[in-house]
C-alpha cells in the first residue's frame, strides 16, 4: 500500500534551506513516511570534491615551499575546507599561481561559468615578499559516498581524500496543521535539487515494486522551475511584476494542492488568463 503525500506548501528560507510541509500524518505513521525521503537524500545527493593536487618538484605532502609560511600538508587541509560548486562540467583542473606578498584564498579556484566558491575568503596559504607558488588542482563531482579507490590515480600528484557531505541535516516533523521536512545544505547543492532526486529514486523503488499501478498516488515535483524563487526564471515583466506586487515568491505559491491536482487560489483567479497564458510559455499545461 502507498500513501498519498499531498504537498500543500514549500517555504524557502534562503539558499541552503527549505521546508516542505504536508498533510498532517499520525504520530505512528510520521517516522516510516518522511524517513524514507530522509535516507533517499542522504543516498542520491552529490558532491563536488579535490581530488588530486600537483606541485612541481614536490611529489608528496610532508615537503616544505619556500617562501610560504604554511607547508603542503597544511596547505591540502586548507582546501579541504573549500567549498566547491562546479557548472556545465563533472571534473575540472585549475592552475593557481601566485607571486607574494600575499595571500592565496580560495577565490583564487574561481574559474567563471565552471567552477564557483561558496566561501571565498578562506585563506590557503600566506607569501612572502618575492616568492610565488603554483599548482594545479583536480575537483571533479561525486556521488554518495566516495572511497578511495575512486581517486584519481596521478604518478605526478597528491591523492586528496576528502569525506566533506553536503548535506548539513534532513529533520522531520508535526505542527498543529501539517507534517514537515526540513532539508539543510552548505550551498554548494540547493536543498530542492536534493528533493526532486529523491523523488525520481522513491519513484524507480515504488515502479519495481508496484509495477507501476500506484504511481500517481504520490505527488511528485519534476520541474524545479516550479518551486525555485521567481527571480531566477525568465518571466514576461508584467507576469512578474503581478507576482511581485502579490509577493509571490516561487510559481508552487500560485496553487494549493487537492486531490493530486493544482487548483488555482482564489485571490489569483481574477487574472486567471494572464497566470495561464504565462504558464503555458513556460511549457506547464493547465
Amino acid at each position: 500500500m502507498i500513501v498519498p503525500i499531498n504537498i500543500k506548501k514549500i517555504g524557502l528560507n534562503v539558499d541552503s534551506e527549505v521546508r516542505i510541509y504536508m498533510k498532517k500524518f499520525k504520530n505512528f505513521m510520521l517516522p516510516g513516511i518522511l524517513n524514507l525521503y530522509r535516507r533517499s537524500i542522504l543516498k542520491c545527493c552529490f558532491r563536488f570534491l579535490p581530488v588530486y593536487i600537483f606541485f612541481k618538484n614536490f611529489k608528496h605532502e610532508f615537503s616544505f615551499i619556500d617562501g610560504v609560511e604554511e607547508d603542503i600538508l597544511n596547505i591540502i587541509l586548507n582546501i579541504k575546507e573549500v567549498k566547491f560548486k562546479l557548472r556545465n562540467c563533472d571534473s575540472i583542473t585549475i592552475s593557481v599561481s601566485k607571486k607574494g606578498m600575499c595571500f592565496l584564498t580560495s577565490r583564487d579556484f574561481i574559474v567563471r561559468d565552471f567552477c564557483e566558491v561558496k566561501n571565498p575568503y578562506l585563506v590557503i596559504a600566506k607569501i612572502n615578499y618575492g616568492f610565488s607558488i603554483s599548482f594545479k588542482l583536480t575537483v571533479s563531482r561525486f556521488f554518495s559516498k566516495r572511497s578511495q579507490s575512486n581517486n584519481t590515480n596521478n604518478p605526478n600528484g597528491i591523492s586528496i581524500c576528502s569525506n566533506r557531505f553536503p548535506i548539513k541535516r534532513v529533520s522531520f516533523g508535526n505542527n498543529k496543521k501539517y507534517s514537515f521536512l526540513n532539508i539543510k545544505t552548505d550551498k554548494t547543492i540547493s536543498p530542492i535539487i536534493c528533493f526532486l532526486n529523491s523523488n525520481s529514486l522513491i519513484l524507480k523503488s515504488l515502479n519495481s515494486f508496484e509495477k507501476g499501478k500506484n504511481k500517481n498516488n504520490i505527488f511528485l515535483l519534476f520541474d524545479k522551475r516550479f518551486i525555485i524563487p521567481i527571480c531566477n526564471i525568465n518571466l514576461n515583466i508584467k507576469f512578474k511584476n503581478f507576482l511581485l506586487f502579490n509577493k509571490v515568491k516561487c510559481l508552487s505559491e500560485l496553487f494549493f494542492f487537492y486531490k493530486r491536482a493544482l487548483v488555482l487560489k482564489s485571490k489569483f483567479r481574477k487574472n486567471k488568463g494572464l497566470v495561464i497564458c504565462n504558464l503555458a510559455k513556460l511549457g506547464f499545461l493547465l
